[in-house]
């Protein structure tokens, strides 16, 4: 949390914060926007459904319609907020860029940091475009959560299982399986934060070679060799790991399809429900479960993003510790200097 907060923080207090702040807030508001949809989209979902368990011809074409409409609106809402997310994450990343330059290109020292012109090319780009897109998910999600338990309970409240009420039964089932689906995602997929920081390390000494080389750097090679032998190594690693992930995550999403239909069965075929209602709490418990998984379904991004982070962290580190270094450098000379001529330096 220390690193994101050190890479995030100086972009709404700099130079261009006035953008920062505003656009920001016009993001989250947008994404509120396209989380409202959500709802529209839900209640939709038991009128069209009923229209077609009662054969009501005229409600289903009247329905098809209302989601032409739904569906026209959210696209066009969507694109917008995706056109405002990646032009916030191009003037973020240029913004940093711009920044990272100032010292790179001033001070010599900087050039011996292991793939520092990748950290400020690539790394800075991949981390904004990742970044703005994580966090509006996950602002997203959040959001969804919060308003869409008070709508289940509503559609669910006249409705018992073993004398509980149905909501506490929905909702139990997917924090309890959201828990445990965490809890094994984390366990296979950590690794991959180290391996994905060692893919990042191992392609940047590949590529300062070669720019070396073309530089009239003299190269053997079978240095070349056994730094693609590290790197298909290296991706190796990383491959098998993620065929466990893919396992666990696609069995993880198909077996959650089943929960709310099991759970609301017994009153669905003693005449208790009618096939709207049942789609309709279906669809609101999916929203519900697919938001409260959204790390877990992205866990591949959140692991790139980690190690982004702490490579660009080292690199800023490093400007620090280089920054640090020549203010007590002048400042020696100064006091030497003022010793030698005290009436030259003040």
């Amino acid at each position: 949390m220390k690193n994101f907060i050190k890479l995030i923080t100086p972009f709404f207090h700099g130079s261009d914060k006035i953008y920062a702040r505003v656009m920001g807030i016009t993001l989250l508001l947008l994404s509120q926007l396209i989380t409202a949809y959500g709802y529209f989209f839900i209640q939709w979902n038991r009128r069209f459904y009923d229209a077609l368990e009662s054969r009501q011809a005229d409600l289903f074409y009247r329905e098809s319609w209302v989601f032409a409409a739904l569906a026209i609106s959210y696209v066009l809402s969507y694109s917008l907020a995706r056109y405002v997310g990646q032009q916030y994450a191009l003037r973020w990343r240029i913004w940093m860029t711009e920044n990272a330059l100032g010292f790179w290109l001033n001070s010599k020292k900087m050039h011996n940091i292991e793939g520092s012109d990748q950290r400020i090319q690539e790394d800075l780009m991949r981390f904004t475009t990742i970044f703005e897109r994580f966090f509006i998910d996950c602002f997203n999600a959040v959001l969804l959560i919060i308003l869409f338990i008070p709508l289940l309970y509503t559609q669910t409240k006249t409705l018992y299982l073993i004398n509980i009420n149905l909501c506490w039964l929905l909702l139990g089932a997917v924090i309890v399986y959201t828990i445990a689906g965490m809890f094994i995602s984390a366990k296979i997929a950590n690794p991959l934060i180290k391996i994905e920081y060692n893919t990042q390390k191992l392609e940047a000494e590949f590529r300062y070679n070669l720019v070396h080389v073309r530089d009239g750097k003299e190269v053997t090679p079978s240095l070349f060799k056994q730094m693609l032998r590290n790197i298909t190594q290296n991706y190796n690693q990383s491959y098998n790991r993620q065929k466990y992930f893919n396992l666990w995550q696609k069995a993880y999403d198909q077996f959650s399809f089943l929960i709310p239909f099991m759970l609301m069965a017994s009153n669905y075929f003693a005449g208790v429900m009618t096939l709207g209602m049942l789609m309709q709490i279906k669809s609101t418990f999916s929203r519900i479960r697919n938001s409260m998984a959204y790390i877990l379904d992205n866990y591949p991004s959140l692991t790139e993003m980690l190690a982004i982070a702490q490579r660009l962290v080292e690199f800023y580190t490093a400007a620090d510790n280089v920054a640090a270094t020549n203010a007590l450098q002048a400042n020696n000379y100064k006091a030497k200097l003022h010793a030698v001529v005290p009436d030259v330096v003040t």
